[in-house]
């Protein structure tokens, strides 16, 4: 449990940010500097830091790092609804997989035991991950399905469509994997969960520099030897707050951040990274999905840490 002290450093540095100067690309004489100098503990293991950049837009960025050598450290999915496998009501041409929760909520129900057959898990942090179907109007659909593939705690929820994601092994171990539609699975999964597409592979920035591609986006990477996950939340689309990044962007984040891998998770209104605040007792917010700084959106699934 962190301090008052530390708690309010954590709070300064919310509101403050570390000012840092991007001209264009991200120059070199950032990118050459520590990234996590200015960051906080959140957990053993956990730290967490908060940039605004001013130039070429406004952009704030959140990252964590989850040192995945500390001892204790879990990793929880977003697991199968009870009605998995039945066509939607309110969409039958999809089929039901999850049910669509708030990163928040997902967080707060892991720790009350709710969604995890009655065993309260102590998360502290979780992210949205995957991308969901449907996703037309209205938009208010309460289930998902179409996320690639998902496994949660070892078991299918839903089945691949040829999107890479990131697995976490039964022996604890993290790394990226392609899933092709029709091969079999492993069965050394433990957790899997897809996204868009890989935006650096072997430390080499895969997408183009689109300077009108500026989005919200959620962003995991690890490091050379896997011993380092990294968690990136760019908020976007805010008028005078932040505007939002470009793939190629954030791959030069992600490399500045330690990584020499990353994969592109669900972004846009979806964006969200929640953290537990042991002193409010209440899931927080570290980044701004929106505006007024408060609402989440449902998403189709969220990936959390605890200790055991």
């Amino acid at each position: 449990m962190k301090t008052k002290h530390t708690s309010l450093a954590f709070f300064l540095l919310l509101i403050l940010g570390s000012p840092a100067l991007l001209l264009g690309k991200i120059p070199e004489n950032l990118l050459g500097s520590s990234p996590w100098r200015q960051s906080l503990p959140l957990y053993p293991g956990i730290r967490h830091v908060r940039w605004l950049f001013p130039q070429p837009r406004l952009m704030v960025v959140n990252a964590v790092q989850v040192d995945l050598t500390q001892p204790g450290l879990q990793f929880v999915a977003t697991q199968a609804d009870p009605q998995a496998g039945q066509p939607m009501p309110d969409c039958p041409r999809f089929t039901i997989r999850t049910k669509r929760t708030t990163t928040g909520d997902f967080l707060q129900q892991c720790r009350k035991g709710e969604l995890t057959q009655g065993f309260p898990l102590p998360v502290v942090l979780a992210v949205n991950a995957a991308p969901w179907v449907p996703w037309e109007s209205p938009y208010t659909h309460a289930y998902s399905d179409g996320m690639g593939l998902l496994i949660s705690q070892g078991k299918l929820v839903c089945p691949p469509k040829g999107s890479p994601g990131l697995v976490i092994t039964k022996n604890k171990t993290l790394e990226f994997r392609d899933f092709p539609k029709d091969a079999p699975l492993p069965q050394d999964i433990w957790i899997a969960l897809c996204g868009f597409g890989m935006v650096l592979k072997n430390n080499a920035i895969l997408p183009g520099d689109n300077p009108k591609d500026l989005h919200p986006r959620m962003v995991w990477g690890l490091n050379q030897d896997h011993t380092k996950l990294f968690l990136m939340a760019v908020d976007g689309r805010q008028e005078g707050y932040s505007m939002g990044a470009n793939l190629y962007e954030c791959a030069q984040l992600m490399q500045w951040l330690g990584a020499t891998e990353a994969l592109n998770m669900d972004g846009g209104g979806s964006t969200t990274m929640v953290f537990w605040d042991p002193v409010m007792n209440t899931p927080r917010l570290l980044n701004r999905p929106t505006k007024d700084g408060k609402y989440q959106r449902p998403v189709g699934c969220s990936l959390g840490i605890w200790y055991r």
